[in-house]
């Protein structure tokens, strides 16, 4: 299995690989392309009259069509975002190891990204769709009053050399960061009406909505690499499945990877301890890769541009339980396995940092 995240491809960690959600390079791509999977979260647009926290965010310099990235995320209060770490923390590129063994690696650093720090511009909109990023209308203007990472995230990249996407998701260190505007956010973009952050647990098995507004399918350029195609749509969408325990996952990846952790050393309780480490910061549901229950639903994914989006409690659209992070994905480009995202909950002092830095958290 590897794990892909919707940023970009992480190096290996502890007993598979995973990576990031935001979309990164140019808007558009005139490549051709090959289609490998249908609109990737298996939800539906989103209505103009609910999930009205969500929104859309990237830096003027991408909006002009020039390389950049795109996130999603959730307002929370007057003038604050809620989204992910790794759309926020600054990320370096290092050659790691020596010799014919060296390799190039993304890192983060504890610190926020140069285009994140006070004073910058971001460019938002609640828009629900656009048939190209570009064309994402209207793009508005805040400014960054503050921006800040969650308190485990920066002490894990604090603490550890060169430490990667996957190394911060194996040690369960909540993918969360806040993003505070000067300008009141509902003042700027109609229609915006804030949700909660809700630091309740949200046990296994229970419902949960993602929203994002990354791509709608991943696809594959002449020479077999995936590329997040922002020439065809990008999408405001929503879409509902259940949170596993980490019994249930480490079974679920068990039953369809058991030979190949058995070939290289490991039981399912290895799997089983990785998992109950990574659910410390993160919350796992089956993806669409998974097939549905007998007469169910095609199962809620994630794609490129979906990191940072809210993560729901139930199937309502007021409480905020976490943020998009990442998925795994079984080894060959397309939908999610699994998907990951980071929990408002999680363990070393995330609570504390949300209502210290949030107006309203439950």
């Amino acid at each position: 299995m590897t794990k892909q995240g919707l940023f970009s491809t992480c190096a290996p960690a502890a007993l598979m690989t995973l990576a990031l959600l935001p979309a990164c390079g140019a808007p558009a791509s005139t490549d051709p392309v090959e289609s490998v999977s249908q609109p990737v979260i298996n939800g539906k647009r989103l209505p103009t009259n609910s999930y009205r926290s969500a929104l859309v965010y990237t830096t003027p310099d991408f909006v002009s069509g020039s390389t950049g990235w795109l996130c999603s995320g959730t307002v929370v209060g007057p003038h604050h975002i809620l989204t992910a770490a790794h759309c926020v923390g600054k990320l370096d590129m290092v050659m790691v190891g020596t010799g014919a063994d060296a390799f190039e690696k993304e890192v983060f650093r504890p610190e926020v990204a140069e285009e994140m720090k006070p004073g910058k511009k971001l460019r938002v909109t609640n828009a629900r769709s656009a048939s190209t990023l570009v064309q994402y209308k209207p793009w508005l203007d805040v400014t960054i009053k503050k921006s800040t990472l969650s308190p485990p995230w920066v002490q894990f990249a604090k603490s550890n050399e060169n430490p990667g996407y996957g190394e911060l998701l194996d040690a369960g260190r909540a993918d969360l960061a806040i993003i505070e505007t000067v300008e009141e956010i509902g003042k700027v973009v109609a229609g915006i009406a804030p949700a909660t952050v809700d630091t309740q647990p949200v046990a296994a098995d229970a419902e949960i909505t993602m929203v994002g507004f990354g791509c709608e399918k991943w696809e594959l350029d002449e020479e077999g690499n995936v590329t997040d195609n922002w020439g065809t749509r990008v999408t405001g969408e929503y879409g509902r499945t259940k949170t596993m325990s980490a019994q249930q996952t480490a079974e679920l990846d068990w039953s369809e990877w058991g030979d190949w952790f058995t070939e290289n050393g490991y039981t399912l309780d290895d799997v089983v301890e990785y998992y109950t480490t990574v659910s410390k910061g993160y919350r796992i549901t089956a993806g669409p890769a998974i097939p549905p229950e007998p007469r169910g639903k095609p199962r809620a994914g994630v794609c490129p541009g979906d990191s940072g989006g809210g993560v729901y409690r139930g199937t309502g659209d007021s409480k905020v339980v976490g943020v998009n992070s990442g998925f795994f994905s079984d080894g060959e480009p397309g939908p999610a396995s699994l998907n990951v995202f980071g929990r408002t909950d999680g363990e070393g002092g995330v609570a504390r940092w949300l209502k210290n830095n949030l107006p309203k958290v439950l």
